[in-house]
C-alpha cells in the first residue's frame, strides 16, 4: 500500500470521526465534556453540601433529604456515563461504509431510548459498546432496532461476555442472494470446548435473551458436490472448504442468530476463535439428505 492511499484512508476515517462528533453534538447538546465524571468533582461535593443545607434549613426530614441526594446522586451517575460512552462514540473508528444520505440522524425515541440504556453502563466494556452502537447507527442510520437497545441493556455482564465468545466461534455462509449471514457454531467435543467453544447447555440464556434459536439458520446450508469446493468467510476473509468425498455432503447448522442477535454482532468480532475453520467445516459436512433420500426410494 503506498503512502498516498495511507493518507487517504487516514483523512477519510478522520472526517468519519469528525462527522460522528458533529452528530452527537447535535443528538445531545450539552453533555458531552463538560458533564463527565462531575459525580466525583469538587464542585458535585460542594453542591451536595449547600443542598443539604438548603433543605435542612427549610425543616424537611432527614430521611426526606437522603432520598433527595441519593436520587440526584444516581442520576448525575448516570449523566457520567452517558457523557464517557458519547466521548468514546465521539473518536469511534466506523467498520462499514457511511450511509448516501449523511443528513439523517436517528429519530428522537430513539435516542431517548439510547440515553436511558447507555447512562446505566459502568463498566469499561459495556460503555464501548454503546459506544460503538451509537457510532455505527450515526453512520448507517436504522442498523440497530429499539428492541436491541432494550435487549443490549438488559443483558448482564456474563451474558454480554457470552454472546462475544459466541460470535468469536462464528463463520458466515454465502446466501442465494449473494450476501453473507453469521451462522453461530456449538462445541461437539471436549476438545472445541477447551478451545472455547460453547455448548447449547452454555448459550441457553441467550435465546432467553433473544440473540439465538435453534432453528437450522432460515434453511439455509452449506452444499457440496463431490470432490467440489465452496467458500465461508470468516473474520471479513473468505475461506475455501472442499468436499474430500465421492458424493455430495452438506452443512446444516443447529443454532442462529435471530434479527436482535445479527443485529449486536456488528459490535463483536466473529470468527477469532483459536481453531482451523476449513477443517472444522469439512469435519462437520454430513452426506447430503436429498441423496439420501434418493437411496432410500
Amino acid at each position: 500500500m503506498s503512502s498516498n492511499e495511507i493518507d487517504s484512508i487516514a483523512a477519510e476515517s478522520s472526517k468519519a470521526i469528525s462527522s460522528v462528533a458533529q452528530s452527537i453534538n447535535l443528538l445531545f447538546p450539552g453533555i458531552r465534556r463538560s458533564s463527565l465524571r462531575r459525580a466525583e468533582s469538587k464542585d458535585y461535593a460542594c453542591g451536595i453540601a449547600d443542598l443539604n443545607h438548603v433543605l435542612t434549613e427549610s425543616g424537611i426530614s432527614k430521611e426526606i433529604i437522603d432520598v433527595i441526594i441519593l436520587s440526584y446522586t444516581i442520576k448525575t451517575k448516570h449523566l457520567d456515563n452517558l457523557a464517557e460512552v458519547l466521548e468514546l462514540a465521539s473518536t469511534t473508528h466506523l467498520g462499514g461504509k457511511p450511509t448516501p444520505d449523511n443528513t439523517k440522524l436517528p429519530e428522537s425515541d430513539w435516542c431517548d431510548l439510547f440515553t436511558e440504556k447507555a447512562s446505566h453502563a459502568y463498566d469499561e466494556k459495556a460503555k464501548m459498546m454503546w459506544a460503538k452502537l451509537l457510532a455505527e447507527e450515526i453512520n448507517q442510520p436504522g442498523l440497530f432496532s429499539k428492541r436491541t437497545l432494550r435487549v443490549l441493556g438488559d443483558l448482564s455482564s456474563d451474558e454480554a461476555k457470552l454472546f462475544e465468545q459466541l460470535c468469536a466461534w462464528s463463520v458466515e455462509l454465502p446466501t442465494p442472494e449473494g450476501t453473507w449471514l453469521p451462522i453461530p457454531l456449538l462445541a461437539t467435543n471436549s476438545e472445541e470446548k477447551y478451545a472455547g467453544g460453547l455448548s447449547w447447555h452454555d448459550v441457553a440464556s441467550l435465546e432467553d435473551a433473544g440473540l439465538v434459536t435453534q432453528s437450522s439458520a432460515h434453511g439455509l446450508i452449506a452444499h457440496l458436490e463431490p470432490k467440489a469446493e465452496g467458500k465461508i468467510q470468516v473474520n471479513g476473509h473468505v475461506i475455501m472448504i472442499t468436499n474430500h468425498f465421492a458424493y455430495a455432503v452438506e452443512f446444516r447448522p443447529d443454532c442462529s442468530f435471530t434479527k436482535t442477535g445479527c443485529e449486536l454482532l456488528t459490535l463483536c468480532d466473529i470468527g477469532v476463535a483459536p481453531v482451523n475453520w476449513a477443517e472444522l467445516i469439512e469435519s462437520r459436512m454430513t452426506p447430503w439428505r436429498a441423496a439420501q433420500m434418493q437411496t432410500l426410494h
